[in-house]
C-alpha cells in the first residue's frame, strides 16, 4: 500500500523514495532472518524469546509506520503540495452544483487543472479570475462581476444553472474576496470548509442560483456566449 503513491505520483522527490524501499526491505529482512537461523540452533527457550523479539520489532515498526502514514504524513507539506488535497475538496464541491459557470480564484492552479477536469467536468464553463493566470496588470484589482471575458479558457458549452465564485490559497486565507462578492449579490450561498489542523480554509465559495444568477445577469445585461465542443 504505501508504495503506491511514490509510483503514481509526477514528482520526483517521491519516486526516490520508491526506488530505495527494496534495499530498506532487503537489510531489515537480512537481519531478522540472521537472528531466526542464529536462534533456531539454540534451545526452546532461545527459539521463544528470539520469536518475541522478532515479534515485538515487526510490530512496533508496523505500528509505527501505520501510524506515521494515515496521521501525520498525508497532513505534510511536501505531501499536501504534491497531491494537493484542497483541489480534489473543492472540485468535488464544484461537482454538486449541477452545471455552473466558474470564476476561479487560485493562484496556484488554474481551472485548467487536471483534477479539477476529472472531479467536476459537468461545469457549464469557467475563466480564471486570479491575477496569476490573467493578463491584467500588476496593480489592477480583482474582478468580482458576472461578466465573461472576451476569451475565456472554458467557453460555455451549455446555458450555465448557476455560477459560483471559487476562492482558494490566499484568495481565501488573506483577503475577505468572498465576503465581497457576497455584498455584492446577496441571496446565494456563501461556503467553504476550514482545515482546523493547519487553521486555514480550504476554500471559499459563493454560489448563486439558477433563478438568482438570471436576476442579475439581466440587471447588468450578462449573457454567457455558448460555444459546443467540437467533434
Amino acid at each position: 500500500m504505501s508504495a503506491l503513491p511514490p509510483v503514481l505520483t509526477i514528482d520526483g522527490q517521491f519516486r526516490r523514495v520508491f526506488g530505495i524501499m527494496p534495499l530498506i526491505a532487503l537489510f531489515g529482512g537480512l537481519t531478522l532472518g540472521l537472528v531466526w537461523e542464529w536462534a533456531d540452533k539454540q534451545g526452546i527457550a532461545v527459539r521463544v524469546a528470539a520469536l518475541a523479539l522478532i515479534a515485538a520489532t515487526l510490530g512496533t515498526i508496523s505500528v509505527q509506520g501505520l501510524r506515521f502514514y494515515f496521521d501525520e504524513y498525508p497532513d505534510s507539506n511536501a505531501v499536501r503540495f504534491v497531491f494537493y488535497p484542497e483541489l480534489r475538496r473543492t472540485s468535488e464541491y464544484i461537482d454538486t452544483l449541477g452545471h455552473p459557470y466558474v470564476y476561479w480564484y487560485n493562484g496556484r492552479a488554474p481551472l485548467g487543472h487536471e483534477t479539477r477536469r476529472v472531479l467536476a467536468d459537468e461545469i457549464a464553463g469557467g475563466e480564471d479570475r486570479a491575477l496569476e493566470w490573467t493578463k491584467a496588470a500588476d496593480n489592477e484589482h480583482l474582478r468580482y462581476d458576472l461578466k465573461p471575458e472576451d476569451q475565456v479558457g472554458f467557453p460555455a458549452t451549455r446555458q450555465p444553472d448557476g455560477a459560483v465564485f471559487v476562492f482558494m490559497e490566499s484568495y481565501a486565507n488573506d483577503s475577505d474576496d468572498a465576503d465581497t462578492v457576497a455584498r455584492k449579490y446577496p441571496g446565494g450561498v456563501l461556503t467553504g470548509f476550514f482545515n482546523e489542523k493547519l487553521n486555514r480554509w480550504e476554500f471559499r465559495a459563493y454560489y448563486l442560483p439558477g433563478d438568482l444568477l438570471d436576476s442579475y445577469a439581466r440587471q447588468e445585461s450578462v449573457t454567457y456566449p455558448i460555444q459546443l465542443p467540437q467533434e
